[in-house]
């Protein structure tokens, strides 16, 4: 924990360092948001909403805005990493603190699996490589490569995080620009979804949803950041900006050489589907540098990912929700075996979910962690507060209500990870010191 008059840069012994500031958080912010968003979200939500896929953008935005700024005042009042786990477990109670740790893991894993899978399928797609068993191997050495990138400590990870995005945003600048100038393609006129229209327009806004909620990886790492008052309300809005203008630009360009239906279509079936476009439409050549592109995104996003999770179960061995080894710290600044233990977990979702399974799991999950993100928000006081109620509220209901829109399978998937969350988390405390 922080020490009274400590260091800025080290709060303690063996602490965190805040060694990040307003440029690197927002970095962070878009590593963890353009990447599997940008490259498969948006072809999967094209696949539900059809022509309504920009409006449901545009909905996912302002939910996650609302979230985000709920967050963001949560992160700045309490300053610590963990994020919702531990403002929930202070201003709610342990359990309800509990249960957003256990979602916020829930989630991110599956959403790091997705990026997994999702980079592997762009990396064997430009070889011309196809089979489960390839794309598993190669999601399963990239979580092993970038976790041992994260052990390096976060400054490094920072700047590593900061080339990515460099490099994913000019990929996407080129797809952008490219299918701009392209002649479009002509395919067969195709079935019209069955959930087309408002229906699927809301279930599409579940999907992208998660894409947006990138912005808690800025509150995550609230003890790593700089003037946390400062930067991290600044940083989640920038970044939730820019991602919507992304995101609005590339399902602009992409319907209009592909159209909504084809652009859903190679989403589903090749996991690449800004990359078969633009070769399809520019030449191999610029779908070689959207490739490129995808797979700096999504590992990018892995590589946030890991971050993430493993500051909230290094909060949950803190306060005793999971053993005490996953609390420790190295004098470098990193907590180690919560980064391994980390790495184990998405390893297992990587390993048996598919691209389509891992985004929905993550959907059910996100939307009821930031359920109990908004409603820990309303707790806070007047002096902590430097945003009206409403917008707290607004997040609230929106979460549960996109929440209805997600499958009932994952629902109830992760609804049972959770009993069984509280369970072990009820042996652990009854288990001798």
């Amino acid at each position: 924990m922080i020490a009274p008059g400590g260091n800025p840069t080290q709060d303690t012994q063996h602490g965190l360092r805040r060694d990040v500031g307003m440029v690197g958080a927002v970095s962070l912010g878009l590593g963890s948001m353009i990447g599997t968003g940008a490259f498969v979200a948006i072809g999967l939500a094209s696949g539900l909403a059809g022509s309504w896929t920009s409006a449901a953008i545009l909905v996912a935005a302002g939910l996650a805005m609302c979230s985000a700024l709920s967050a963001a005042q949560l992160a700045s009042a309490h300053p610590v990493s963990g994020g919702t786990y531990e403002y929930a477990a202070r201003l709610i109670g342990p359990r309800s603190g509990f249960c957003a740790g256990w979602l916020f893991i829930t989630a991110k894993c599956a959403s790091a699996a997705a990026a997994a899978i999702g980079a592997a399928s762009y990396l064997l797609e430009s070889l011309a490589v196809d089979g489960h068993v390839a794309r598993v191997g190669v999601a399963l050495l990239l979580v092993g490569a970038l976790t041992l990138l994260t052990l390096g400590g976060i400054k490094r990870s920072a700047v590593a995080n900061s080339i990515i995005v460099a490099i994913t945003l000019a990929a996407l600048l080129v797809f952008v620009g490219a299918t701009v100038l392209a002649e479009p393609l002509k395919p067969p006129p195709a079935e019209p979804s069955r959930n087309a229209g408002a229906i699927g327009a809301l279930q599409a806004v579940a999907i992208v949803f998660v894409a947006f909620t990138g912005y808690g990886r800025v509150a995550t790492l609230g003890e790593e950041v700089r003037d946390p008052r400062r930067t991290i309300p600044r940083a989640v809005v920038i970044t939730v900006l820019v991602t919507a203008a992304l995101y609005l630009a590339i399902v602009f360009s992409a319907g209009r050489v592909a159209g909504t239906a084809e652009f859903a279509r190679l989403s589903a079936e090749t996991g690449a589907p800004l990359e078969r476009i633009a070769s399809s439409t520019s030449g191999r050549a610029i779908g070689a540098v959207i490739a490129v592109g995808a797979l700096t995104a999504m590992v990018g996003v892995l590589l946030n990912l890991i971050l993430g999770v493993s500051r909230v179960i290094l909060a949950m061995g803190r306060r005793g929700d999971a053993p005490g080894a996953v609390a420790r710290v190295s004098a470098r600044g990193v907590p180690v075996v919560a980064t391994i233990v980390t790495a184990a977990l998405i390893g297992v979702f990587t390993a048996t979910v598919d691209l389509t399974q891992a985004w929905q799991v993550s959907a059910a999950s996100v939307l009821a962690y930031y359920a109990i993100t908004n409603a820990t928000a309303l707790r806070l006081s007047a002096e902590q507060r430097f945003l009206p109620r409403w917008i707290s509220w607004c997040g609230l209901l929106a979460c549960v209500g996109a929440a209805a829109f997600t499958p009932w399978w994952a629902v109830l998937l992760v609804a049972a990870i959770v009993v069984i969350g509280l369970c072990g988390r009820a042996l652990l405390r009854r288990s001798p010191a």
